[in-house]
Formats: C-alpha cells, sequence, structure tokens
C-alpha cells in the first residue's frame, strides 16, 4: 500500500521503462513479460504499460470526438 503512496526510485524508473518500451517497442514489452515472474520491477513495467495504453486510448477518444464534431458541423 505504501508503494502506491510513496514509490522507490526504482520502481518509477521501471515504470517510465515499460511505458516507453510499449510506446516503441511493444512487441519487445510482450517478450519481457510473457514470463510468470511477478517481482516489482516486472509490476512497474507492467504498470507504466498500461498507462501508455490508457493515454494512447483516452487520444484517439478525443480524436474521433473531434471528427465527430467536425462531421456535424460541415452539415
Amino acid at each position: 500500500m505504501s508503494e502506491e503512496l510513496d514509490p522507490s526510485p526504482e520502481y518509477i524508473k521501471a515504470f517510465n521503462n515499460g511505458y516507453l518500451i510499449q510506446k516503441h517497442e511493444p512487441e519487445l514489452m510482450k517478450k519481457i513479460l510473457s514470463g510468470n515472474e511477478t517481482n516489482e520491477k516486472l509490476k512497474a513495467l507492467k504498470a507504466g504499460q498500461q498507462q501508455y495504453e490508457r493515454e494512447k486510448l483516452l487520444k484517439e477518444l478525443e480524436e474521433a470526438r473531434n471528427k465527430q464534431k467536425n462531421n456535424d458541423r460541415e452539415r
């Protein structure tokens, strides 16, 4: 619980690495996370991966909304 409130520098580094790997090399991320290990660094990598995917989805939704607004204005 305390790690969620005050993550260690190692956790933050692994989280950021997970975010960047997912952004630039998603296939590599799949390979990294395909193991059954559940150590803290892998948990942080996975959390970074999930954060990137959430932000990517939100961006796609915002783009779709903007496109819909533009289409409505043209009518």
